[in-house]
């Protein structure tokens, strides 16, 4: 049994990018052979919008960390 982290990709807007409906997608279809459980991080400066989005997609977890120093994709902030 293994469980997966989705890390989702947001826009400038905060919208959902169609890449993380994929990576789901796929982690759903993985999950169905192995087992475990779906757990997905949301990064940004809007970060609790695009959650709520996401909960409707069977993740046992949807982690959210907002801050505005994340508004603007840097190595530095995201590590």
């Amino acid at each position: 049994m293994a469980d997966v982290l989705v890390v989702s990709e947001l826009t400038e807007e905060g919208k959902v990018r169609k890449t993380t409906h994929s990576a789901i997608a796929l982690a759903r279809q993985a999950l169905g052979a192995l087992g475990g459980s779906l757990s997905i991080l949301v990064i940004g400066s809007n970060a609790k919008a695009a959650a709520e989005e996401l909960r409707g997609f069977g993740a046992a977890k949807v982690l959210v960390c907002e801050d505005p120093s994340l508004a603007n994709y840097t190595a530095e902030h995201y590590a």
